[in-house]
């Protein structure tokens, strides 16, 4: 008997082993995986409405917050896939609302940009940093930021006669030992508490699934402050102090298979291990409400101290945002610093690049004390450089980074109308649409230091109407201090303006009967005109061109 349960034992115990080390290797070749895709754009789903869940709950708005049509018209989606290097997802998160908020506190880009420049100088110490905050790579991390919002479920108003309820089942179940017949009487109590388990359960289970991933997030932050390296303005040290009541509690509370963990080398991966020990362990504390009260005295905690896991937050998010710069300064495209300057009405930049267009050509533009009026033909390159001026001056001013070999500006709020759609299910005409973007972008002009980029104001009314309005709108949002770049197909606004904006083009060259953009900015006013010319080498019919012609040559001497 004796020899059979050491044999039964024995097997136990090398299954055990074997099952550990099968589930070590397998993450460890997984973590391998992952580690080979780091700096790289990532070949993932982006799943933007738990991206965007941070930004949504907390305000980081100190300074200005792009709008919706100015993020249509950078395609700011796609750009942030470009941008996004983070490990983690808080770090994802924070990144998200970092680039959407842009500051004009030249302390914080600063200190900001000194971190990124010690990782890009310190790989090995990056490295050791993005295995610690790989610890919050999986999906579940997103739900950290649910504790920022105001619907997490807090205590019911019958709680307090949930704790009669528990001090009844005591008694009962103490007295029961002796008068035995209590013990029919227990279990109304043991069933009630059984049920009020799986309600309390099946309401919270978002939190459950939540608290310890901010476990996981504090335990992030110890270790990030540990490193001297690290130079973060800001009071972790008594956010983590004011955490640890929270992180006692937690050790006593089920969460199944998110509390438990698997050790590689010094990481912690995270594993399944223990799990069927926690779903015994769970069914039992049950019936005497232990995770209930748990639960809902960790929320208290929590929701007192809210300050200190959003800071936490923002610590670990920039931690993990500096490292995804700190990537994207050592890709393939020129970036630098930007440098920001007092004077007013001014912009200059070298070889500015969009970064989501391959083989992108560079400009180069210097604007001092005028707003710029662009022309130019379709296709020429107005809106992308538009798009391109956008994205440089939202990223100076929320990572310390452009896509450039220098750029000097000064702090500006950006606003944008670029890619207006035509919502016919809403019942609004394109025009109408145009009209309350534009006013939108009126309104902003009380406030000075703003930078106005529009493409084509008013497309969709007639010309005479067009012109005047544009015009009048374009001299308007010039007022004080503000800078406006817009590009147009009016010639007449040229005239109309030039002493208010300086004038710029784009142009193409017709050779061979073939059409050649150089998509060069160049100065002063356009004086090629070549869209009947790209009619006739497309082989429109030769009475249409030579009315054209003869129409064309009329306007002019009316003009």
């Amino acid at each position: 008997m004796i020899i059979s349960n050491i044999i039964i034992g024995s097997i136990i115990v090398i299954v055990f082993f074997i099952f550990y080390n099968l589930n070590q290797s397998y993450r460890l070749k997984k973590f391998k995986k992952v580690k080979e895709t780091w700096g790289k754009e990532k070949d993932e789903f982006f799943q933007f409405d738990r991206i965007e869940q941070y930004n949504k709950l907390v305000n980081n708005k100190d300074f200005h917050t792009i709008s919706n049509q100015t993020q249509i018209d950078i395609d700011f989606q796609d750009l942030f896939v470009y941008l996004d290097r983070t490990t983690s997802k808080v770090g994802q998160q924070f990144l998200y609302s970092q680039l959407l908020n842009p500051t004009n506190n030249i302390n914080k880009l600063k200190e900001f940009s000194n971190q990124v420049e010690y990782f890009n100088k310190n790989s090995k110490d990056r490295d050791t940093i993005q295995m610690k905050l790989f610890i919050l790579s999986q999906g579940s991390s997103y739900s950290i930021s649910n504790l920022f919002g105001d619907n997490i479920f807090q205590k019911p108003k019958w709680y307090n006669w949930v704790k009669l309820d528990l001090t009844i089942t005591i008694l009962l179940l103490l007295f029961s030992i002796k008068f035995h017949f209590l013990l029919i009487w227990l279990m109304i109590p043991l069933f009630l508490n059984f049920v009020l388990h799986f309600w309390y359960k099946n309401r919270s289970i978002n939190i459950v699934k939540t608290l310890p991933q901010l476990n996981l997030l504090i335990n992030v932050s110890k270790f990030l402050k540990s490193k001297e390296f690290i130079k973060y303005e800001g009071d972790v040290s008594q956010s983590i102090t004011e955490l640890k009541k929270f992180q006692s509690k937690l050790k006593y509370l089920n969460t199944g298979r998110l509390n438990t963990s698997v050790n590689v080398g010094s990481m912690n991966l995270g594993g399944d291990v223990g799990d069927l020990l926690y779903y015994f362990i769970d069914f039992v504390k049950g019936f005497f409400l232990v995770d209930f009260f748990i639960f809902f005295s960790s929320i208290d905690d929590v929701l007192s101290k809210r300050k200190s896991v959003e800071n936490l937050f923002h610590f670990v998010g920039w931690v993990d945002s500096s490292i995804s710069v700190s990537y994207i300064r050592e890709g393939d495209l020129i970036t630098s610093e930007p440098e920001f300057i007092n004077s007013v009405k001014n912009i200059e930049f070298v070889d500015i690049k969009h970064p989501l267009i391959d083989k992108c050509v560079g400009n180069n533009l210097k604007i001092d004390g005028k707003s710029i009026l662009i022309t130019g033909s379709n296709m020429s390159g107005k809106s992308t450089f538009l798009r391109t001026i956008l994205i440089n001056q939202l990223l100076s001013q929320t990572i310390f980074t452009t896509f450039t070999r220098s750029f000097k500006s000064s702090f500006l709020r950006i606003h944008s109308s670029i890619r207006i759609d035509d919502s016919l299910l809403d019942g609004k005409s394109y025009y109408f649409e145009e009209v309350n973007i534009v006013f939108n972008l009126l309104k902003q002009v009380e406030t000075n230091d703003n930078l106005f980029i529009l493409d084509e104001v008013f497309k969709g009314t007639n010309t005479i109407e067009r012109i005047s309005s544009s015009k009048s709108i374009l001299s308007f949002l010039n007022k004080s201090q503000n800078i406006v770049i817009v590009s147009t197909h009016d010639i007449e606004l040229t005239t109309l303006l030039k002493n208010e904006f300086d004038l710029y083009h784009f142009s193409e060259d017709i050779n061979d009967d073939k059409l050649h953009f150089d998509h060069e900015l160049k100065e002063g006013e356009l004086t090629t005109r070549n869209g009947i010319k790209l009619l006739e080498i497309s082989n429109y019919p030769k009475e249409i061109i030579d009315e054209s012609l003869s129409i064309s040559k009329t306007l002019r001497r009316y003009n």
